[in-house]
């Protein structure tokens, strides 16, 4: 007879958002510590990434073998598959979105950074934006979580369910009114269930990880930024004439644009159509 899935076993996957901070933290926190401040801030950088990658795997061992007691496999982080058609989504969400954007009026605005910013600069984007974060993050959510959630109920609400804890996890920390929470939690909604459908298709969380990378990388990566919500840490800023919050996205970047969420919701159909697809052979 298999498990019987219960209320403390939901619980206990939301274990996850702790652990998602937690190893932040930490890892954070030793980057900075005073051994390591005598290395190049972009090898720390660098260094920083790895430990929050190990530090989830530890603690999602715990939490999935310890406590769950289901494996890597049942959340489908292993074994690591990517399929060609999701590497060419990844680009064209990212893409479509930010071309949109730069058909509106404004202006660029060129930071002047130093050889050494630059480098520190691309390591933390590439090794946090680019890799750990995703990675991480997807083996949270649409590994255990999606897993869980599944097992309790069904997909329908495992994808529901994951995909608002995703966007939940975009709130801690931020400062914002009722419009840019609404606005940012339909965007991160949406980007999670795609991911999550994504990660239904191929059976699998990683070509989920490479969109997210991907996505990471050209819309909050800091070498360019369009709509002028971080500036200060971008090489290349592309300001908008107007300030409207359809435009630049408010509090979340343009992440939570009016065309983000627009392309979000068109690629959401077409996975969704895809899955439905695959369920019918």
């Amino acid at each position: 007879m298999g498990k019987e899935w219960g209320i403390k076993d939901i619980l206990i996957a939301l274990l996850g958002e702790g652990l998602l901070f937690g190893a932040l933290i930490l890892s954070v926190v030793i980057r900075d510590s005073k051994p390591l401040v005598i290395y190049p801030m972009e090898v720390r950088n660098i260094f920083m990434g790895i430990l929050y990658i190990s530090f989830a795997i530890c603690g999602l061992l715990v939490i999935c073998e310890g406590l769950l007691k289901i494996n890597f496999r049942d959340c489908r982080i292993l074994p690591i598959k990517i399929k060609t058609l999701w590497i060419v989504i990844a680009f064209v969400m990212p893409l479509l979105v930010s071309g949109i954007l730069l058909c509106f009026p404004g202006k660029w605005l060129n930071i002047e950074f130093s050889l050494s910013d630059t480098i520190i600069t691309l390591s933390f984007t590439l090794m946090f934006f680019g890799i750990s974060a995703p990675i991480v993050e997807e083996m949270i959510f649409r590994g255990m979580m999606l897993t869980v959630f599944e097992k309790k109920w069904n997909k329908g609400i495992a994808i529901l369910f994951s995909s608002l804890l995703f966007g939940a996890g975009h709130l801690i920390g931020q400062r914002m009114g009722i419009r840019d929470f609404l606005l940012m939690t339909l965007s991160a909604g949406l980007i999670g269930a795609i991911l999550a459908i994504v990660t239904f298709i191929t059976e699998s969380i990683w070509s989920s990880v490479i969109i997210h990378m991907v996505w990471n990388i050209i819309i909050m990566g800091q070498i360019v930024s369009i709509g002028g919500v971080r500036p200060l840490y971008s090489r290349y800023n592309y300001t908008f004439n107007s300030d409207s919050v359809l435009l630049t996205g408010g509090t979340f970047g343009i992440e939570s644009s009016l065309p983000a969420i627009v392309v979000n919701i068109i690629f959401l159909i077409i996975v969704w159509k895809l899955w439905k697809k695959e369920e019918i052979k």
